[in-house]
């Protein structure tokens, strides 16, 4: 009897325990979690909690590319892990259907193209921005160094002077920062980009700032050669033309170019002029610019004009001159020694005689003690080569006898060189008689 009745209590437990757990399976939660969005940077993991929920969790991220996401048992909580920079969404169901989704945005990660650049005085060198969130700052260590600013997706870096800097990229989005390490190099320069040189000249050029590492080089080396020696370019002229000499410096692979004018140097073949006075001679310039002057050193032995390419000299009196050409664009000069003698000249230039008279007339000034004696008619006359006192000196002298008488004057010419003279004769009869 005893026994019968404890086996009826532990039926009535039985029904009533499995009516509170029917009641229990009736209830459906709703499923939440702790938050509804969440923000990352790749490669970080965040826990959200399931605050509640039926139990029997299942999560699946929308994009795996971008976050991948799994159930953890043991915090009760989903946990996501950013990929790479996007935005995707991470759904949550139980195993009675209900539903939650987290949204989940993953920032760019901050990336410079480099992190170290050189740059030349005044120059510029730019640093792209290859990840971010598209918001920036910009700052330098040393403005007096390199100075930076934000273009959209790149940095412009700005040599000032030379030196180091430090240039700081923040995005002020996730306030990740990035640091570019600056060298500021010394800016080629020379001290003049133009010269003019005469054919045969040089000029030298030097190089005012670089890092003193460069090289030269000659567009055409036919007009000019150029040679580097430190800091100092000569350039040598070779003939008339222009060209232009590229200087380089090669630690910084800037260039600066020398345009170089070769102008033709002032040439004439006629060094030494001998003239007779009152003669004329006309030496033509054969090379130069164009522009000429010209100057006697005696013009009282010799005066000087020019016309254009030719340098007209006239003997004046007998003696020893200079003529100095110049070139007054390129102020070159040559001279021309002048020598002028006196001109070949007899005691008289007519002259009456007997027949059976002699008579002597001085020669003055005869080239090298040359000279020859030409008569016409020559039966008439006898010439012979002699001397006499004149002006007291003992010179040349024509030694004149008549042969016959001559109705006409009988003409003698002297020369001498170049040079002649004419001696007109005239017989006279003997005793009014031919």
């Amino acid at each position: 009897m005893k026994r019968t009745k404890l086996f009826y209590l532990f039926l009535m437990f039985v029904a009533a325990f499995t009516v509170a757990c029917s009641e229990d399976d009736d209830i459906t939660l709703k499923l939440a979690l702790e938050k509804g969005e969440v923000v990352l940077m790749p490669g970080e993991t965040l826990a959200v909690k399931v605050e509640t929920g039926n139990g029997g969790y299942v999560v699946k991220s929308a994009d795996e590319a971008i976050v991948k996401a799994m159930f953890d048992a043991t915090m009760n909580a989903i946990k996501v892990t950013a990929v790479k920079a996007g935005q995707t969404t991470v759904n949550v169901t139980d195993h009675k259907g209900q539903t939650a989704a987290v949204k989940v945005v993953v920032k760019a990660v901050l990336a410079l193209e480099k992190s170290a650049v050189d740059v030349v005085e005044g120059g510029e060198s730019v640093v792209a921005i290859t990840s971010g969130s598209g918001k920036y700052a910009v700052t330098s260590s040393k403005d007096a160094v390199a100075k930076a600013v934000i273009d959209g997706t790149n940095v412009k870096i700005t040599g000032v002077a030379k030196g180091n800097a430090i240039v700081t990229v923040k995005d002020t989005d996730t306030n990740v920062e990035k640091k570019i390490n600056v060298v500021v190099k010394s800016a080629l320069a020379v001290a003049t980009d133009n010269v003019e040189i005469v054919e045969g000249g040089e000029k030298v050029v030097e190089i005012t700032n670089g890092t003193g590492n460069y090289t030269v080089a000659s567009a055409d080396k036919n007009i000019a050669v150029a040679v580097l020696n430190g800091k100092t370019i000569t350039i040598t002229a070779v003939v008339a033309g222009t060209t232009k000499v590229t200087v380089t410096d090669t630690e910084t692979n800037s260039t600066v170019d020398i345009n170089v004018l070769v102008k033709p140097a002032l040439n004439f073949d006629e060094a030494e002029v001998v003239l007779f006075e009152d003669e004329e001679k006309t030496v033509t310039i054969e090379k130069g610019t164009g522009n000429y002057a010209a100057v006697s050193s005696n013009e009282e032995v010799v005066t000087v004009t020019v016309d254009g390419k030719n340098i007209k000299i006239k003997a004046v009196a007998k003696g020893e001159a200079v003529v100095t050409v110049t070139d007054t664009e390129t102020e070159k000069k040559k001279d021309i020694k002048v020598t002028v003698k006196a001109r070949l000249a007899l005691e008289k230039t007519e002259l009456t005689i007997n027949q059976g008279e002699t008579e002597r007339v001085a020669v003055v000034n005869v080239v090298d003690d040359k000279y020859e004696i030409v008569v016409e008619p020559a039966e008439a006359l006898k010439v012979e080569k002699g001397g006499t006192d004149y002006n007291g000196s003992y010179v040349d002298a024509l030694v004149i006898t008549p042969l016959k008488y001559n109705k006409e004057a009988v003409k003698v010419t002297v020369k001498s060189g170049k040079q002649e003279v004419v001696l007109m004769v005239t017989i006279n009869p003997v005793d009014g008689r031919s």
